[in-house]
């Protein structure tokens, strides 16, 4: 009986000792699991230099949508194919009040436009941190341009294109060169007084000193973008990638897509093709606070001066005029946009001054209106008239500079180059 009970106690002490085990097994399984869990959220983080780069990641890896995609067409009057002219020249008085005439207008105001930077700036360390030789430059329109030479992150050869774009980003938050250079090209935009769109040509040009490839191209163009403050997306197309912005005026004749109120037009890379139907995209926004890929202007951007010396004439009188050929160039990328965009923009010093060696004698007698008149009389027949259609085969608008540039110009473009030529001889405001 005592051999019995002795067996029964070991029996039951080793079915305590096996069911505690199996507890602490489990138990320690589940801490495991936990453990592995919480490290793997850890590490989501920790692979990014900031929680809003982990939390868009997780959007680039799931939330993508095809959109529709639309266009917008510029409303035009048509135009006379040969500049009118008074049969009869009326009496006008030296005394007569101007007044302005109670009609829908475009407000000549600069527009007020913060530093394109400003609050936006990437928290990187711009020091001279490598050697001269760690350093590659490209030209910008006139300019040498300095960025350090990398092996930056590519997208890979296999996998779905938005995993590609959410793998893009991830390698690039972490890509110290990388994002060196970006804050080095926001620092050199600041310098030239670009706007939105000046710092995207910038980026794109130097995309083309880092990467062959169109694609990494175009995904690092909307990485430095997006990380310099601007409204971007990413989009594809079967296997191309595509950048889209949010501009802060219309824009004609580009495909975009609505999303939350907000359109966001397809910007063509060197020989993309034209999408017409729809196009897909990511749906979550980058946090933060972004601004629109401005296109308006308050003065020309600081370029190298690339004289281009030409003649008008005017009444029989031959005029030497220059511009700024660097600038010709930089308007001609320039997106179909609302003539807002024109206005503001004055003449390159370069041009006024050319211009200025011919009228501030004729601006140095008589009244305001006779001074209008004269400027007035200088546009109409020193600038030729032609329409847009003969000269370029579309509607295209003219900054004043490119009044000056090319061999013709229609109503809208002289009205901008003479408001121009109020504003610097009389001092008057214009809309």
């Amino acid at each position: 009986m005592k051999k019995i009970s002795t067996l029964f106690t070991t029996l039951f002490l080793f079915c305590v000792l096996s069911i505690n085990a199996q507890n602490d097994t489990t138990k320690n399984s589940f801490e495991k699991q936990f453990l592995d869990f919480k490290n793997s959220i850890n590490k989501s983080f920790n692979d990014f230099k900031n929680k809003n780069d982990s939390i868009f990641y997780s959007f680039l890896e799931k939330s993508w949508h095809t959109f529709n995609l639309f266009k917008n067409e510029r409303k035009s009057e048509p135009k006379p194919k040969v500049q009118p002219e008074i049969k009869t020249k009326p009496e006008v008085k030296p005394d007569i009040k101007i007044t302005p005439i109670n009609s829908k207008s475009i407000n000549f105001t600069k527009p007020e436009k913060k530093p394109v930077f400003e609050g936006k700036a990437m928290e990187f360390n711009t020091e001279n941190t490598f050697e001269e030789s760690d350093y590659t430059t490209f030209g910008f329109f006139g300019d040498e341009v300095k960025i350090p030479n990398q092996e930056a992150p590519k997208t890979s050869s296999s996998g779905t294109v938005n995993r590609k774009v959410a793998n893009y980003f991830k390698s690039s938050c972490n890509d110290n060169k990388l994002l060196k250079t970006i804050k080095l090209l926001q620092k050199d935009a600041y310098d030239k007084n670009l706007n939105g769109w000046g710092y995207f040509n910038l980026v794109k040009e130097a995309s083309k000193k880092i990467y062959k490839n169109q694609n990494d191209r175009i995904l690092f163009t909307w990485f430095a973008l997006l990380k310099s403050g601007f409204d971007v997306r990413a989009g594809y197309d079967k296997k191309e990638v595509y950048l889209l912005a949010n501009f802060d005026v219309p824009v004609y004749y580009s495909s975009y897509f609505e999303l939350n109120g907000k359109k966001y037009y397809v910007i063509l890379f060197e020989g993309q093709p034209e999408l017409e139907k729809r196009i897909s995209s990511y749906k979550g926004d980058y946090p933060g606070e972004l601004q629109n890929l401005t296109l308006y202007l308050n003065c020309p951007p600081k370029f190298a001066l690339k004289k281009d010396a030409r003649t008008i004439d005017y009444l029989g009188e031959k005029i030497q005029v220059d511009c700024n050929e660097n600038l010709i160039d930089f308007y001609k990328t320039y997106p179909e946009c609302d003539l807002s965009v024109y206005f503001p923009v004055k003449l390159s010093d370069v041009a006024f001054n050319s211009l200025n060696d011919f009228l501030k004698d004729k601006m140095q007698s008589g009244n305001d209106l006779q001074k209008l008149n004269y400027l007035l009389r200088f546009v109409q027949y020193a600038i030729k008239y032609e329409t847009d259609d003969r000269q370029f085969g579309k509607e295209n608008y003219l900054f004043a500079e490119e009044v000056l540039f090319y061999p013709y110009a229609d109503c809208e473009d002289r009205v901008i180059f003479l408001s121009h030529l109020v504003e610097r001889y009389l001092g008057l405001k214009s809309i």
